[in-house]
């Protein structure tokens, strides 16, 4: 309890007190907004754009972080070189609109899911409710002429904010904006979360950040009294690893638009169900669309599964989702104490039904999840492994890697020198890794044997591998990425990284005999790669 005098100080002046702070907030966030806007040409001149194009004819090119060597950074290209033209319209309330119109070249690395490379082209519309590709598609599978449609809602907010952060008009967006506040040399917009970073000499933005993305701009210029970045950087928001990179030449201010240059088009696209929810978050699905791969809602039922014993003893699983064929597993059960029940990979939205297979056929929990490698497609789904209670088996070069990504996760580390092993009386299982992995840095396969006596069909008829040897038992491999049986014609086939591949797996013993049971495609035998590659 405050004594009655300074109780009547403090209901004096405390309303005078409080009105002081946020004056001085909006008086410092109205100075530094008024900096950035005259450094960009003046309110008034960022007010008259009725639209722009960012015209770049030669100078685009976009990274892989997702399909990458190195867990961590992005080392594949993606496009190697292309072209665009990135068109802007804006309303009376700055909102924007965003066509792209893009041809880009296909990296080597992409060969096997387009054996002829052919460029990718294609017209995207961005809307505030809307994103849809109105010309040609952006997934690598699919034929160049197909139109993909509008995309999933979740990723459509995703590509709404690329155009925001690009947009010129958004920083005067922002400076309408009462809840926007300054820290140094920054604005912020919490109702939108996108905060501007100043060059403290020139008072021109040369970081904008968003929750989902990063630009970095640079190399401005005036054109009709507005200054425009000309270099734009799209960053990841983690690594900071450039994900794409375009130099723009010519610039086009409120140009005239045909009435229907930004329409969406008719069509609904693979992922445009509105309302339908998707197993990836906006995150994950902009990884996938950047990557060019399929972002349809994953469809796999259990009720609609095939699981076949490739080895024909209890024990080893291979899963396969028919309303969801591209990705197939491996589960393997061990009798024994421990009672440990291994899944192979995690690719998104299949994970949970295979915790719920394993519970309800097997009557046990998983308690280890074997990642092939750091891929998205194949490591997404980790999450739900984890939170199950499985440990995840990881070579030791991506121990960094994952302790980042699922920091709660305990890891089974393995290495060249000291593969992952674990038998029963009829299984044993070995996962490989090698300093020379194919495909990825941390990439692995396994191999499954039903016995352990004498072996006389390795390839190339010996082997220098410590591994315990097998009789004429049937064994297998699952592998995954550097083979496709089935799926596809052979052109696709990397005869290079098949090859390579088979060069660690005769120094691992495996016979030639071996029935590889892929990932993605259908159970083929070995000898099949061996005469493809002109390894025998």
């Amino acid at each position: 309890m405050f004594p009655p005098s300074l109780s009547l100080l403090l209901f004096l002046f405390l309303p005078l007190l409080a009105g002081a702070c946020p004056h001085h907030t909006r008086s410092s966030v109205h100075t530094t907004i008024t900096k950035a806007l005259s450094a960009l040409g003046g309110e008034a001149a960022l007010q008259n754009l009725t639209g722009v194009i960012y015209h770049v004819p030669s100078h685009y090119r976009s990274t892989s972080l997702m399909q990458s060597y190195s867990p961590y950074q992005a080392d594949k290209f993606i496009a190697t070189s292309g072209r665009q033209e990135v068109s802007f319209a804006f309303d009376a309330h700055r909102s924007v609109k965003m066509r792209i119109d893009r041809w880009h070249t296909i990296a080597d690395e992409w060969i096997w899911s387009s054996p002829t490379l052919q460029p990718m082209e294609y017209t995207l519309v961005v809307t505030p409710s809307k994103a849809c590709y109105t010309k040609g598609n952006n997934i690598v599978f699919f034929p160049r002429e197909v139109v993909g449609g509008c995309v999933h809602p979740t990723l459509g907010k995703h590509m709404y904010s690329l155009a925001q952060l690009m947009s010129p008009s958004l920083i005067l967006q922002i400076s309408h904006s009462p809840a926007a506040t300054v820290s140094e040399n920054s604005i912020h917009d919490p109702t939108q979360n996108i905060t501007f970073h100043l060059s403290p000499r020139t008072w021109l933005p040369h970081t904008i950040v968003s929750p989902t993305a990063v630009y970095r701009v640079y190399n401005y210029s005036a054109t009709q009294g507005v200054m425009f970045p000309r270099h734009f950087l799209r960053l990841d928001p983690e690594t900071e690893d450039v994900l794409e990179d375009f130099l723009v030449e010519d610039i086009t201010v409120n140009p005239s638009y045909p009435g229907d240059f930004f329409s969406s088009g008719e069509g609904e696209g693979e992922g445009a169900a509105v309302g339908e929810e998707h197993s990836l978050t906006q995150t994950q699905l902009a990884v996938f669309s950047q990557n060019m791969l399929s972002i349809t809602p994953y469809a796999g039922r259990l009720e609609n599964m095939t699981v076949t014993q490739p080895l024909g003893v209890k024990g080893v699983y291979y899963l396969a989702f028919n309303d969801a064929p591209g990705y197939k597993q491996v589960v393997v059960e061990f009798e024994g104490d421990d009672g440990m029940v291994m899944v192979a990979d995690a690719p998104p939205g299949q994970s949970l039904l295979v915790i719920e297979w394993v519970k309800r056929e097997l009557g046990k929990n998983l308690t280890h999840c074997w990642i092939t490698h750091h891929h998205g497609d194949h490591a997404l789904g980790a999450t739900d492994f984890v939170e199950a209670g499985a440990k995840l088996i990881i070579p030791e070069v991506a121990r960094s890697f994952w302790k980042r990504t699922l920091p709660e996760a305990e890891l089974v580390m393995i290495s060249d020198e000291k593969p992952f092993r674990h038998l029963d009386g009829s299984v044993q299982l070995t996962i490989h890794w090698s300093p020379n992995a194919v495909h990825a840095q941390d990439w692995t396969y396994a191999h499954i044997t039903s016995s352990f006596t004498h072996n006389n069909s390795s390839l190339h008829g010996h082997s220098n591998s410590s591994s315990p040897s097998r009789g004429d038992k049937e064994e297998t491999v699952f592998l995954a990425d550097v083979w496709f049986p089935g799926q596809g014609s052979d052109e696709g086939v990397d005869i290079a990284a098949a090859r390579q591949w088979l060069l660690q797996a005769r120094r691992d013993g495996v016979g030639a005999e071996a029935l590889v049971l892929p990932a993605h495609g259908n159970p083929t035998p070995l000898r099949t790669l061996v005469e493809l590659t002109g390894f025998d």
